[in-house]
């Protein structure tokens, strides 16, 4: 990363000047490394790749090219996928859709709320995973867009922790830029925007030159954990991604065990030197004199590489608050049981609340920087952030007691309560009353001739 060095007069030095020594920076330091280890992070998170780190520990250092033990033939390779769960667990601020009260302003046309709280639930799993990373609302083919960016080099001047610009690749193939020759990189500080190629040639300049509108540099850092004396802080992701490859290591055994206990492995005495015999259904092997055929099988203990598995797995549960739960139940916990239950996980969302509040603000703010300049209309000057509440599953009596207790003490009403149950059936709170008052006049018209058809005498 850059330091003070690099800015003159508040002013970053051009790029030609400072490029090729980043770029040897990068390719040379301990970022590469870093970013290096976010990319794995993130193809096992994904599913990209989770085969790579599994068979690095079945190399067979004598063959040609390190390649795998024969005996991995016999069985598939483990391929379990655990981040994405745990991030989804540990992801909870934008589970539900957040409400942004605007009052009596209205949102401009193509202000999509959808696709932003889409793009943040999106973003808060990521940085759960990978730690800091960077939120960019842009605009794009003609509507306001969002990039998450977890690769960029953060150019710092007197604050170490808050950057003045911001360099990052317009395409990461691989965390190793050094491969890539053509890779092009875009520019941002306060005042400047422009597209440079690997040598420091700018090669584009999007606004007609190298300055841009916003007057600020439009970038949101987000971190999920505190900063200390670095910019980047990590995610979740690391141990996550360690208990991942242990787990797959074990099931991958565990499968070779079961198949060569199955099958035997076979060996043989009394023969000659480097005779061999044929095994199949419809192979009976013809073995000479003295000549003897045996089948082994390994002793492998089954259950206690299940036990391991279990332990690898409640380990990295446990130490993020996620509670696991074996095999079924017949019992049916109450919410309260189960709220006692996620008590380190709510903890952890309050945290994370106020992390993501202050990044939902930030964001905002640049959206009405950046609206004018590209889209017809303006955002409204003024809206709060409602993040939905966490709810946990409730019995029928539970629900039917809370919802009388909440109607009796006008903390809810069935209009409300319509909404949340079709959020997409109904544009507004008057729909959902009309619909209502429209099925009590049918309920208390068509009710005598229910009750007669079932035999019931009607009430006067």
């Amino acid at each position: 990363m850059a330091n003070a060095g690099d800015f003159q007069n508040a002013f970053p030095v051009p790029p030609e000047a400072w490029l090729a020594d980043q770029l040897e920076d990068l390719k040379q330091g301990r970022f590469t490394a870093f970013m290096a280890r976010r990319e794995e992070i993130l193809d096992m998170y994904t599913g990209d790749d989770l085969e790579s780190s599994v068979k690095a520990y079945f190399r067979d250092p004598e063959r040609p090219g390190g390649s795998l033990y024969p005996a991995l033939e016999q069985a598939p390779l483990a391929r379990q996928n655990l981040l994405d769960r745990f991030v989804r667990r540990l992801a909870l601020v934008y589970k539900q859709r957040p409400d942004y009260p605007i009052g009596d302003a209205a949102w401009p046309e193509g202000y999509d709320l959808l696709r932003r709280w889409l793009f943040f639930k999106a973003a808060e799993r990521k940085a759960a995973l990978l730690g800091t990373a960077l939120l960019h609302p842009l605009v794009r083919r003609g509507r306001l867009d969002w990039d998450f960016i977890w690769y960029y080099l953060p150019l710092f001047g007197d604050d170490p922790l808050t950057p003045e610009a911001v360099l990052y690749p317009l395409s990461t193939p691989s965390a190793d830029v050094s491969g890539n020759a053509r890779l092009r990189w875009a520019y941002w500080d306060a005042a400047q925007h422009y597209i440079m190629d690997n040598e420091g040639t700018i090669v584009e300049e999007p606004f007609g030159g190298r300055e841009h509108p916003y007057g600020r540099l439009p970038f949101v850092s987000i971190h999920p954990r505190p900063q200390v004396n670095e910019y980047f802080a990590e995610g979740y992701g690391g141990p996550l991604a360690d208990a991942n490859v242990a787990i797959n290591l074990a099931l991958t055994e565990m499968r070779l065990g079961v198949r060569l206990n199955l099958l035997g492995q076979p060996w043989t005495s009394g023969l000659p030197v480097g005779d061999r015999i044929k095994l199949g259904l419809n192979n009976v092997p013809n073995l000479p004199e003295q000549g003897e055929l045996h089948f082994a099988a390994p002793t492998a203990n089954m259950q206690a590489a299940i036990e391991y598995i279990r332990a690898e797995y409640e380990n990295a549960a446990q130490n993020l608050g996620v509670q696991v739960q074996w095999g079924s139940s017949a019992d049916q916990p109450s919410a309260d049981s189960l709220r006692v239950r996620a008590i380190e996980l709510l903890e952890r969302r309050e945290d994370d609340v106020a992390v993501w509040l202050q990044a939902d603000n930030e964001v905002y703010d640049l959206e009405r920087a950046i609206w004018p300049h590209h889209l017809p209309g303006e955002l409204p000057a003024h809206r709060r952030v409602n993040f939905a509440e966490v709810a946990f599953p409730k019995t029928g009596a539970e629900q039917r007691a809370d919802l009388a207790w909440r109607f009796a003490h006008g903390l809810d009403n069935p209009a409300a309560l319509l909404r949340r149950e079709d959020p997409d059936g109904f544009a507004d709170d008057a729909a959902a009353r009309a619909f209502i008052r429209e099925n009590l006049a049918l309920t208390k018209e068509l009710a005598p001739a229910t009750l007669a058809e079932s035999g019931e005498p009607a009430k006067p």
